[in-house]
């Protein structure tokens, strides 16, 4: 079985972001503050499968929230055919960036407890293990998209200490943010 079938057999549906035609491809809208601000990922693989564990996945239950313990990512973006998963943490204003790596792995946890469900459930030894990971803030959705600044830190934004900060957009491609 496909790391695509297992995942959608493992996460609810109602956990997912449909995907919509977009040219050739498809296009993610994921919603920050109850919809009322959005950004759209285009170029979206057409295998990809976008999560909402922001809302969907809930851990404060169980664990106290020092430490961030308790904080995830907005969104997870899975595409088998480009093998990343893309970990998005959104804003409506700016942030500290220790909030926002705290929620960047606050995602990687709820990630890497997919990979321990379908190793323990489902039998995959090597569920999404060759993925790249990206990790990606997008901040200031909310102002005037007049002005668009990418900053990335030194190195690639593959960990949650080093994620590419994309501001004043409201919409951003996936082979950008995957890149």
């Amino acid at each position: 079985m496909a790391d695509r079938d297992t995942l959608k057999r493992m996460i609810r549906v109602e956990a997912t972001v449909p995907l919509q035609p977009h040219y050739a491809k498809r296009k993610a809208v994921l919603a920050e503050d109850a919809a009322r601000y959005s950004i759209e990922v285009n170029n979206v693989p057409n295998d990809a499968l976008a999560i909402d564990i922001d809302t969907h996945f809930k851990n404060d239950r169980l664990f106290a929230s020092a430490k961030g313990a308790c904080k995830r990512a907005d969104y997870i973006i899975v595409s088998e055919t480009e093998k990343t998963i893309l970990f998005i943490e959104m804003k409506k204003g700016d942030a500290d960036t220790r909030a926002i790596i705290q929620q960047l792995k606050g995602g990687l946890c709820a990630f890497e407890y997919c990979q321990s469900i379908a190793r323990e459930f489902y039998g995959k030894r090597d569920f999404l293990a060759d993925y790249k990971k990206r990790f990606v803030a997008i901040a200031r959705i909310h102002a005037n998209k007049k002005w668009v600044r990418r900053k990335k830190r030194a190195g690639p934004h593959d960990t949650p200490e080093n994620p590419l900060l994309i501001k004043y957009m409201s919409t951003v491609r996936f082979n950008e943010l995957a890149a």
